[in-house]
């Protein structure tokens, strides 16, 4: 993730972690179920939301950007 965050999205999109573990008060409040989780939001909204560990990087940049260009 940090890589795409550097690399290819600097001034387009910002990535954030969260720490599961020590704030689950925010992961029940946004019906995070498993990790990793990726959360896509767009103007305050949530846009999309992937999960589970067979995500790659490829279904992360895919889902960017179809989010930047929707």
């Amino acid at each position: 993730m940090e890589t795409l965050a550097k690399e290819e999205y600097t001034g387009k999109v910002n990535f954030y972690i969260v720490n599961a573990a020590a704030d689950r008060v925010l992961i029940d409040s946004l019906n995070i179920k498993g990790v990793p989780s990726f959360l896509f939001y767009k103007n305050g909204q949530l846009f999309d939301k992937l999960s589970g560990n067979h995500l790659k990087k490829d279904h992360i940049r895919d889902k960017t950007d179809e989010m930047l260009s929707s």
